[in-house]
């Protein structure tokens, strides 16, 4: 089913026409066919991403790189040309209008259903899987899909935060204190360190609080404040 009129490509494929990273025209309508399974893997739900986006840091198609884009600042990788759509990103939910400042796994879920309706302007020729996907598998290929963007990100610098939940629920944290305890350079690393942490059982006991490796920025740490 194709949502985005046929002209919307045709511009696009006009708009970047001397870019050496362009698909082919046959590459861009694909995106409209071959429904993705619902049991596929990450790897191979990402060949439809593939054709504009890279998973290499600062490599740019005719989409932005998508290295690390887990709680990446939304239209704000350097080096690439943002659309006006992307750049006032506004999301329409039943909550009411927001404007959101990163890629979380909810704005990407978002995203990935309709990016039509979700940013309106963008230059993204994907329909969305709204478009091909049934109803029933829609949030189980969008979870797979983001898991495997998270799981190529692995090598990079991961912190090690201890977090608490605050009374009040209150302050930038938004109900969350957290402080980093250490920096590794992969989420192995990382996870080994919050295992010995832990004793070695896989559990936090009585004593100590929640431990999580996250990106650095990808969480913005509460009333209990950060430190090395």
């Amino acid at each position: 089913m194709l949502r985005t009129p046929f002209v919307v490509l045709v511009g696009l494929l006009g708009a970047y026409g001397l870019s050496k990273d362009l698909p082919n025209l046959e590459a861009v309508l694909a995106l409209y066919d071959d429904e993705p399974n619902a049991t596929a893997s990450g790897a191979e739900l990402y060949r439809k991403c593939a054709i504009c986006h890279s998973l290499s840091p600062g490599e740019h198609r005719i989409g932005p790189s998508l290295h690390c884009v887990v709680g990446r600042r939304i239209a704000a990788e350097p080096g690439f040309r943002y659309s006006s759509g992307m750049r006032s990103a506004q999301i329409d939910s039943a909550f009411g209008i927001y404007e959101p400042q990163h890629w979380t796994r909810e704005t990407l879920t978002a995203y990935m259903l309709d990016p039509q309706v979700t940013f309106g302007n963008t230059r993204m020729p994907f329909p969305g899987l709204m478009a091909s996907v049934a109803d029933e598998d829609l949030f189980d290929v969008t979870d797979t899909l983001i898991a495997y963007l998270e799981d190529r990100c692995d090598d990079q610098v991961h912190e090690l935060v201890a977090l608490e939940t605050t009374e009040t629920g209150e302050g930038p944290g938004e109900g969350l204190a957290c402080m980093t305890i250490a920096r590794e350079q992969s989420l192995p690393a990382c996870q080994a360190m919050a295992e010995g942490l832990r004793g070695g059982n896989g559990e936090a006991g009585d004593d100590l609080p929640t431990l999580a490796c996250i990106r650095p920025g990808k969480l913005a740490c509460g009333p209990g404040g950060s430190g090395e």
